[in-house]
């Protein structure tokens, strides 16, 4: 049975034990955040004569108890992902691909007003498309009508951006809620329910804060798409670790093994950047009293774990933060970010709030 994720490395020489060990850490660490699970990685290098080079294989395998390393070699030893002129691959299984969306779909309450989930969800990969579908029946407001069965069937075509592109995927979606006339006006209630469960499924946990700028997504296949790696971030230890691996992918191949995308990787160095996000003006009506404003970093080459350090308006050390403000003016907000390499960078900006007075005669509430 071959790992649930894979991934193939062309390089002229074979690193050492230590640097294949990391690469194996970075796939456990980055990818498929599965609570609860054993999960087991492993990489990989040996000459492939086919391809005229060493290529590095690591894997990660999830949820298999008592797996040997010479049952993991094995495993590996027939990986063939990589084809001529390309120099990275990454493969994430149609099985995991299942298992991931159950498991969410499992841990979400299934009543939901009228709206009424079936425990069952069925998730298909093939011939280049993600199918989810999902049934369950819906209460109408009118007495008249008795409960009705529906079948919301989203088909996704995953297709790639431009060569470069953050995120590297796209989805183009086909929705269908065969409800019945009288399920006609629950199209809408039941696209809107079930978009943000499958919207907050993680395949991929690259990003230290992805959970805080999670992307508006609609469908299984929108989510892996947005979450589908353009690079890893690796210690600084070169010429094998240089601090990042760009990923440029110019193939994908969706069938009944998974996903599997092809393309060139470009060893970089690290140029650490922080963007404080949040908006700058805020109103503040006076008969209220106060204004939130929420912020959040948004980092780019710095490697989890981070260490965050507000200052000014804001203060804590937390990816993102609330701050309440009581009065009009205009007021300093920063923030300090050190990776776990040692890497940081600032970031600083001004909030200006402004006070709509009260009318006369108004008292505040």
């Amino acid at each position: 049975m071959p790992p649930n994720v894979a991934a193939e490395f062309a390089t002229p020489v074979c690193p050492q034990d230590a640097e294949l060990r990391e690469l194996a850490d970075l796939l456990n660490d980055n990818f498929l955040p599965t609570p609860g699970l054993s999960r087991q990685g492993l990489a990989v290098c040996a000459r492939r004569a086919a391809l005229n080079t060493n290529v590095v294989t690591v894997g990660l395998w999830i949820g298999r108890d008592n797996l040997t390393e010479a049952t993991m070699r094995n495993e590996l030893a027939g990986s063939s992902l990589l084809t001529a002129s390309r120099t990275c691959a990454l493969r994430l299984s149609a099985s995991t691909i299942r298992a991931l969306t159950v498991a969410a779909w499992a841990a979400i309450p299934k009543k939901h007003g009228r709206v009424t989930l079936d425990e069952q969800i069925t998730v298909q990969v093939r011939d280049g498309r993600i199918v989810t579908r999902i049934t369950g029946t819906y209460d109408p407001p009118l007495l008249i009508f008795p409960d009705v069965d529906f079948t919301y069937t989203i088909t996704d075509r995953l297709e790639l951006e431009a060569p470069g592109s953050r995120p590297p995927l796209r989805t183009r979606s086909d929705t269908d809620v065969d409800a019945g006339t009288p399920g006609v006006l629950a199209a809408a209630l039941i696209i809107g329910l079930i978009s943000p469960i499958l919207g907050g499924i993680v395949f991929f946990a690259a990003d230290p804060i992805a959970g805080s700028q999670a992307p508006t997504v609609s469908s299984l296949g929108s989510t892996l798409a947005s979450q589908w790696p353009s690079e890893i971030l690796t210690s600084i230890r070169p010429p094998f670790l240089p601090g990042k691996f760009a990923l440029i992918w110019t193939d994908l191949t969706v069938d009944q093994d998974g996903v599997l995308t092809r393309g060139t990787f470009i060893p970089q160095g690290r140029s650490p950047n922080v963007l404080i996000v949040g908006p700058r003006r805020l109103t503040m009506r006076e008969a209220i009293g106060d204004v939130v404003g929420r912020y959040r970093i948004d980092p780019r080459d710095l490697r989890a774990p981070l260490t965050v350090h507000w200052t000014g308006a804001g203060h804590g050390t937390a990816p993102s933060l609330s701050i309440l403000f009581t009065e009009g003016g205009v007021f300093p907000l920063g923030v300090s970010v050190t990776d776990t390499d040692g890497l940081s960078d600032d970031a600083s900006t001004r909030v200006q709030v402004s006070v709509i007075p009260l009318k006369p005669g108004q008292q505040p509430f």
